[in-house]
């Protein structure tokens, strides 16, 4: 139970959500069902190589300040119950 409660209040605290965010379990649901994606965006995706504060981040350019075409399709919502009906079928399996 502590390592859920970790997580729990590490989702809280880092990205304000409210629960867990599952992004592996999301990411399959998407590319079986690419369908329950509700909004998505293009965007330059690159990953930060030399900073030292923020080595292997993810930056997104969103506000397109680097003026690069995009490379990326990033998946900003999806249909929450239909991601649940997806995932509860794969564990019961």
């Amino acid at each position: 139970m502590n390592s859920n409660r970790f997580s729990f209040e590490a989702s809280r605290k880092l990205q304000g959500a409210i629960g867990l965010t599952l992004a592996d379990p999301v990411a399959m649901a998407v590319a079986l069902d690419p369908t329950i994606v509700t909004r998505q965006g293009k965007y330059f995706v690159d990953i930060e190589i030399t900073s030292d504060l923020t080595r292997g981040m993810t930056v997104i350019d969103e506000l397109d300040v680097l003026h690069k075409e995009p490379n990326i399709t990033v998946v900003r919502e999806i249909d929450i119950p239909r991601w649940k009906e997806i995932l509860y079928s794969c564990l019961r399996k």
